[in-house]
């Protein structure tokens, strides 16, 4: 049960969050209780869904038609399973830095793991040595870990240098590892290996970069994950335009339309040279043609963690 701490732009906020059970898209049913001739009774006024939370508190929206008040209750019917080492694992992401995180999870399961629930605690520990060895490894094949996590992605109309960049909107992201610098164009092409045996050639494919990282048991990035990606610590820009996995579409409510959208071309990201690098522009070109000043860097998902 939970209650209706505050109202603000239609909507409303939770005193209970993600320690609580709560994950974005639940939804719970909205009542108040009245007394009458000393009888307690339970009105319900609709449902509401979360949309936004953290730790201790979440962001709900009416599903139905009602005015949505403070000291509103909500009712949620949630699985008992919630807390996992998972969602431990990902509060302690909400709260700190990679340094500190191993002692936050530690911190975490001695306030809210009962003891004897021995089981999820070694489930925890677990997946924490698991997740630093993971790191030790991944940092020495020069990738950099991005934390899992709703992300904005573009940027509002009003401050779009082009049309393709807006609207801004919202992307819920797994956690995954990227390279920490690109393959650039030139290099990639100076490899006889990667340019089949037949010769260098100027610049680099789409599915010679795709092949390049599957033969290394990754991938290329999605666009939305390579915006966020260049804007975390360690991840250096290579002065490259980069492939990305996406194809060359419209954002979400964008409303100018543009021939170019579809499956036709592939987004490539960047810029040329380290000035200047802007985490929102979009360009595109098609998968079977090469640039020098084109590379790529590759992603894999994190090690998956306990459910």
């Amino acid at each position: 049960m939970a209650s209706i701490a505050g109202v603000e732009a239609g909507g409303g906020l939770l005193d209970k969050g993600f320690l609580d059970g709560l994950r974005v898209g639940d939804r719970g049913t909205v009542f108040y209780e009245l007394t009458v001739a000393e009888q307690r009774r339970r009105i319900d006024l609709g449902t509401v869904e979360v949309t936004e939370l953290d730790a201790v508190g979440a962001a709900v929206r009416p599903s139905d038609e009602f005015e949505l008040r403070a000291g509103h209750l909500v009712e949620f019917r949630l699985d008992p399973d919630r807390l996992t080492p998972a969602a431990i694992l990902a509060v302690a992401r909400l709260h700190v830095g990679e340094e500190d995180f191993p002692e936050m999870v530690r911190r975490l399961v001695d306030q809210l793991v009962p003891p004897a629930d021995r089981a999820l605690e070694e489930g925890v520990r677990r997946v924490l040595d698991e997740r630093q060895r993971q790191r030790a490894a991944q940092a020495l094949a020069g990738m950099v870990e991005v934390p899992g996590g709703l992300y904005w992605i573009g940027v509002e109309p009003a401050a779009a240098s082009y049309y393709n960049q807006q609207p801004r909107f919202r992307v819920d992201l797994e956690p995954f590892w990227i390279d920490r610098r690109p393959v650039d164009g030139a290099a990639f092409a100076g490899s006889a290996e990667e340019a089949g045996g037949s010769g260098p050639a100027a610049g680099v494919t789409w599915e010679e970069a795709a092949a390049h990282c599957r033969r290394h048991g990754r991938r290329l990035p999605t666009e939305p994950e390579w915006e966020v990606a260049v804007q975390q610590p360690g991840v250096e820009s290579g002065g490259v335009f980069e492939w990305t996995a996406s194809w060359y579409r419209a954002y979400p409510g964008n409303r100018y339309p543009e021939a170019e959208y579809g499956e036709v071309y592939r987004v490539i990201r960047g810029a040329i040279g380290e000035a200047g690098l802007d985490p929102h522009d979009r360009k595109f070109m098609a998968p079977g043609d090469r640039h020098q000043e084109v590379g790529f860097r590759c992603a894999r998902a994190a090690a998956a963690e306990a459910r």
